[in-house]
């Protein structure tokens, strides 16, 4: 096989099973736009190539893509460099030094509820 000829095998391996790999990600990760997943695609394939480049082979193509995608999909959405960073400023507006006790643990720490250590004060 002539390397010519296996370009034209991936690339139509990659049009074949670009629909199903697409479509696994819009109906598990809805978060993420239509070019994010195409790029998920795309590097999903690329792990592909590298792993025929170091002389793997891939024996089942459509599940490889199918996981490698779904790991990627899953590092972007829960991962941690994904998840709200909230930075806390002690001299805002919302910092209070001695927090008010909630009402529900007001009711519970009544002076007959109180016992030592029961962490009511």
């Amino acid at each position: 096989m002539t390397a010519l000829a296996a370009t034209e095998t991936d690339e139509t391996a990659y049009r074949n099973h670009e629909r199903i790999v697409l479509a696994m990600l819009a109906t598990r990760y809805r978060e993420i736009d239509p070019d994010g997943r195409r790029e998920l695609y795309h590097d999903a394939w690329a792990s592909v190539l590298k792993r025929r480049s170091e002389g793997a082979e891939v024996v089942n193509l459509r599940s490889y893509l199918l996981g490698a995608a779904d790991k990627l999909a899953t590092k972007r959405v829960f991962g941690a460099d994904s998840r709200r960073r909230l930075t806390f400023d002690p001299t805002g507006t919302y910092f209070t030094p001695f927090p008010t006790r909630p009402s529900h643990l007001t009711r519970l720490c009544s002076p007959s509820m109180r016992r030592v250590g029961s962490g009511c004060s």
